[in-house]
């Protein structure tokens, strides 16, 4: 399905409100308000938030430059993700050029991404 501009703003706040949740939950420090990019552990990280039914995230190519981890937060039920990670390298072999996107993001296959770990969000609001 394709997005317009308004689920597109939707999909970003949805986004943004998700990862800067789940950063706090795992002690991650968000560096801007701008983008889902955190330092964990002395490393600069993404967090990238995919719905339940979702099978990929999204990634700047830019950003990719930055971090040294992409955490793929996938909703496995109302309020609950999988994080999964992956190093930018990784990400881009297992990542596929969209149809839209202009060559500035790049998607990563759930399916892609290793170092299973659970996360709930229960009582975040």
């Amino acid at each position: 399905m394709t997005q317009d501009r308004e689920s597109g703003a939707k999909t970003a706040r949805f986004g943004h409100r998700t990862a800067a949740i789940i950063g706090e939950r795992i002690g991650a420090r968000k560096l801007t308000s701008r983008s889902n990019e955190f330092e964990l552990n002395g490393k600069r990280i993404t967090i990238r938030t995919a719905h339940q039914g979702t099978n990929q995230v999204g990634v700047l190519y830019a950003m990719l430059d930055r971090v040294q981890s992409v955490i793929g937060a996938f909703e496995i039920a109302p309020d609950e993700y999988k994080l999964l990670s992956l190093t930018p390298e990784i990400y881009r072999k297992a990542m596929r050029d969209p149809k839209t996107g202009r060559g500035r993001v790049g998607f990563g296959p759930q399916k892609g991404f290793c170092r299973k770990r659970q996360f709930c969000l229960q009582g975040a609001d």
